[in-house]
């Protein structure tokens, strides 16, 4: 995680409801251009097979995050910080 925050304004989603139906709509003839969802295309695994590699990969990426939950959450020692004489940046 790298803690950016995006956000998205309403003027730039768009969505174009002649391709894809509102949700809880009325059933509409589709577009010929739409397509079912095919939840389990098993024809395109080889795009994507598991090795070795990738079952490591999977392992080292379990590893830091469990090395990075057992850290302090900051190296600072807190006795030896002086508190700002504005109250509002001392929260």
């Amino acid at each position: 995680m790298t803690g950016d925050l995006f956000t998205a304004r309403f003027d730039d989603c768009h969505f174009d409801e002649t391709i894809f139906p509102a949700l809880g709509g009325d059933i509409k003839e589709m577009d010929p251009r739409t397509k079912d969802i095919t939840w389990n295309a098993t024809n395109l695994s080889f795009l994507d097979s598991r090795t070795n590699a990738c079952e490591q990969e999977i392992q080292k990426i379990i590893h830091l995050q469990n090395v990075a939950n057992q850290l302090p959450d900051a190296f600072t020692d807190s006795k030896k910080v002086t508190k700002s004489h504005v109250p509002t940046m001392n929260a």
